[in-house]
């Protein structure tokens, strides 16, 4: 059930893994130096994770705090009291 959400993700994840062991030994041709350019890949694409979640987990947080008139709904516009202080002209 859960493959049919991450699927793509997977294979992006295998397929950039894969680039990154061809990449290595091609300009290496060493397992050992091959290995490590694998896990600094490996570790860098768990820090871009991480960093995004967070990056989401704050944008959650500023946007629960907003007016309704603030979010984009359609052509109407409105005042967005956290970035304006109540002013009277619209953010289209």
């Amino acid at each position: 059930m859960l493959l049919r959400y991450y699927k793509f993700s997977i294979v992006f994840t295998l397929v950039c893994l894969g680039l990154g062991v061809w990449y290595g030994w091609a300009q290496s041709g060493s397992l050992a130096a091959t290995a490590s350019m694998l896990w600094i890949i490996f570790v860098l694409s768990i820090l871009e994770v991480s960093l995004s979640f967070d990056n989401a987990v704050v944008n959650a947080a500023v946007l629960k705090d907003r007016d309704a008139d603030c979010l984009p709904a359609g052509d109407r516009g409105g005042c967005c009291r956290a970035w304006a202080d109540g002013c009277g002209q619209s953010f289209a």
